[in-house]
């Protein structure tokens, strides 16, 4: 049940990113890999995000930390 939470958690965060929160990729946990986010991303919202993007954007939570 747990690993279920963190998954629905995640992808919460993820269209939180697409709707109105560029910071919200950052807060995805590192056990979710950047291949998951860009599949979810297009499948759910039509949003081609490149890896290198997304790599950028989750990276940004460690430089502002």
């Amino acid at each position: 049940m747990n690993d279920q939470h963190n998954q629905t958690s995640w992808r919460i965060l993820a269209d939180r990113f697409i709707w109105s929160d560029e910071n919200a990729l950052s807060l995805i946990p590192e056990e979710i890999s950047d291949e998951e986010i860009q599949k979810y991303l297009y499948a759910y919202h039509s949003d081609n995000i490149p890896i290198e993007e997304i790599k950028k954007l989750r990276a940004k939570r460690v430089k502002d930390q």
